[in-house]
């Protein structure tokens, strides 16, 4: 079967363009999870893709007609030829245009004794029994690939050409052969069926030098490893024939946060394919901690896939406490502590009752109702005189259990503006609050609209500059 270089460039070129962007991506090393795929017959590689086959310095690429079927309907993937090598006569000796004894089928069966082993130990050989309209000319297109080496291979039919035409879009701009007549010419044995230009069928003649593209079936692995790629618009998928299944590297183990979970992970190490399975963990106490020493458990991932091991993780766990760390000090009346960034000091550690001692320095400062001291809640009721003193505050929002505010708690501040959320406040309770302070405007906010309209009238009474100590405007 000699190849006609130059008409291969031309009516071939998707092979040899495709196979170079692949062989730069896998041969040489290069290919990466995020470049390729694994391709699934019928979902991934479809009808009308291209299959490039490679087995050592062989190569082909092939138009998939059908990625699942036999051209008899079995299981299998049903290929043939993309481009062609060479013209040839359906019957040299011009005497019949039966497929059976054709130099196209000699042509067929030379071509299949040298495809690659691994790729000839794939193909499935099958037997078609094609009648129609109890027309007898059909016949001569009948094949049987399941005994000898003789068709395994072969021209397409007409049927199977008109199944595949539009979906694998067999339009190819150039003539080539079928295996059988494209109408009856029981009366014409010298003419035969050919896909023209134009993707029509008509009937030449048995001694016409016609191009040659064969086709056969596969047995192919359901999901292949593959590198996809694309070419003027067509899917094409490049695989090795003697590694048609998965390479896979060695797993790669990841924990969950809380150690309670773990996935392994394998990656096909030619497509990027991946299996990704989740264990069934347990933790086991290996060494329960002390006040001296740390503890430690143990959490073991187990895998139902035999391709990956057992896991084991040793958590270390901190020791215990001593007694004297778990001992809290005793909170006492006028103690002082730092929360958040503002100082506080207990007035009443029976009521929980604390004062605001220094504010935190920020422009605008909320107190709020209550703090946390050693895990127990205590309610702010007081602040203390020039609690804001040489602080970048400019306003105040008071919390609503709130009661005191001691004379000269906004002395020294630059706060010119209060905002009331709290209705405990007496005129014996704020006597000269304001003094010495650059308070401008007092607003109160406390409950329903009702209920505030309520709470302004009775402050407004005794928010006078003769008790504040100083003039503010009161809303």
């Amino acid at each position: 079967m000699k190849k006609k270089n130059k008409e291969k460039k031309w009516h071939a070129s998707v092979k040899k363009s495709v196979f170079c962007m692949a062989a730069c991506l896998t041969l040489a090393g290069l290919a990466k999870p995020w470049d390729v795929h694994a391709a699934v017959l019928g979902e991934d590689m479809k009808q009308g893709n291209i299959l490039e086959l490679q087995s050592g310095d062989w190569k082909e690429d092939y138009v998939v007609l059908n990625p699942t079927e036999t051209n008899v309907g079995t299981s299998g993937t049903f290929v043939m030829l993309n481009g062609y090598y060479d013209r040839i006569m359906f019957d040299e000796k011009g005497e019949s245009n039966a497929w059976e004894g054709s130099s196209a089928q000699k042509y067929c069966t030379e071509y299949y004794r040298k495809l690659p082993v691994t790729v000839k130990d794939r193909v499935i050989g099958v037997r078609t029994t094609d009648t129609e309209s109890g027309s007898a000319w059909l016949d001569v297109s009948n094949i049987d690939g399941t005994k000898t080496d003789k068709d395994k291979v072969f021209f397409l039919s007409f049927k199977e050409y008109d199944a595949y035409r539009t979906g694998a879009n067999l339009s190819s701009g150039y003539k080539w052969l079928l295996r059988c007549p494209g109408t009856d010419c029981s009366e014409y044995h010298d003419y035969i069926g050919v896909v023209d230009n134009d993707g029509s069928i008509h009937n030449y003649s048995i001694e016409h030098l016609i191009a040659a593209r064969p086709g056969f079936n596969l047995q192919l692995p359901s999901d292949i490893c593959a590198v996809k790629t694309e070419k003027d618009g067509v899917t094409v998928w490049k695989a090795d024939a003697d590694k048609l299944g998965h390479t896979y590297g060695a797993p790669v183990y990841e924990w969950s946060k809380d150690n309670r979970g773990c996935t392994g992970t394998i990656r096909c190490e030619i497509c990027g394919e991946s299996i990704v399975e989740k264990a069934t963990v347990f933790v086991t106490s290996e060494k329960k901690p002390t006040a001296k020493e740390n503890g430690m458990d143990a959490y073991t991932a187990t895998f139902p896939d035999e391709r990956f091991q057992t896991q084991v993780k040793n958590i270390s766990i901190e020791k215990l406490p001593s007694k004297t760390e778990t001992k809290s000090k005793k909170i006492t009346a006028g103690a002082k502590y730092t929360i958040a960034g503002s100082v506080y000091k207990v007035l009443s550690p029976k009521a929980k009752t604390v004062s605001i001692v220094k504010a935190k320095n920020v422009k605008s400062y909320t107190i709020s109702s209550t703090v946390k001291i050693q895990g127990k809640t205590f309610k702010v009721t007081q602040i203390e005189a020039k609690a804001f003193k040489d602080s970048k505050i400019v306003k105040v929002t008071i919390g609503k259990n709130v009661k005191v505010l001691k004379p000269k708690a906004f002395a020294g501040s630059k706060v010119t503006k209060v905002i009331l959320k709290t209705k405990n406040l007496k005129k014996s309770t704020i006597k000269n609050c304001m003094k010495s302070s650059k308070v401008k405007t007092i607003q109160v906010k406390v409950g329903t609209k009702k209920e505030n309209k309520k709470i302004l009238k009775a402050y407004k009474k005794f928010f006078k500059k003769s008790v504040l100590g100083r003039s503010v405007r009161l809303f």
